[in-house]
């Protein structure tokens, strides 16, 4: 009866989240799971998940997702994300409104322009991202330097190390379906 029982345990949990896995590279992690979209447990469409961030536990965090299932590279390139946490009842640093920049240790810079909101647990966040047509650009950036600052106001927000960078895009890229062309040389 126990086997039975640990047998069907079994069954359920490999019907919801198949898959996990966490790597680390240099100041990078990659985080990746498999979710099974069929029913009954019967294994009838996985969509992986794997994301590649820096930063957290209380500082800012970057991070680029893929998804299976979605156009990726060299069609679409994953959007770069910064976000800022604010604990409860409190604001971030970043506001709507306010303008700023990335800059690489090349000196090369992006705009950044903040847009705050809130995340489901009631937290108050603020995200720079850049998306597609720009995604690669960054991604080749972030390739080939070792540092990115986010500056807002004139005031730096973040620091990231890319140390590590260009191996965890290739993990989360590959885990997902995808291949490190148009970013990785």
């Amino acid at each position: 009866m126990k086997a039975i029982l640990a047998g069907v345990f079994w069954i359920l949990a490999a019907g919801s989240a198949m898959a996990q896995g966490d790597w680390d590279y240099g100041s990078w992690r990659v985080s990746t799971f498999a979710e099974n979209v069929g029913t009954a447990g019967i294994v009838e469409d996985v969509y992986h998940y794997c994301i590649a961030s820096s930063g957290g536990d209380g500082d800012a965090r970057i991070s680029i997702e893929f998804m299976s299932h979605d156009a990726g590279p060299p069609t679409v390139y994953p959007s770069v994300v910064i976000e800022e946490y604010a604990p409860r009842g409190y604001d971030t640093q970043m506001q709507d409104g306010m303008t700023g920049y990335i800059i690489f240790d090349s000196y090369e810079t992006a705009a950044a322009t903040p847009v705050t909101s809130y995340d489901p647990d009631g937290y108050k966040r603020a995200r720079v991202s850049y998306d597609q047509p720009y995604s690669q650009w960054m991604l080749q950036k972030m390739q080939a330097n070792g540092r990115l600052d986010l500056v807002v106001q004139g005031r730096p927000v973040a620091a990231f190390q890319l140390n590590g960078f260009s191996a965890a895009y290739l993990k989360a890229a590959d885990v997902c379906g995808f291949s490190g062309v148009g970013v990785i040389p």
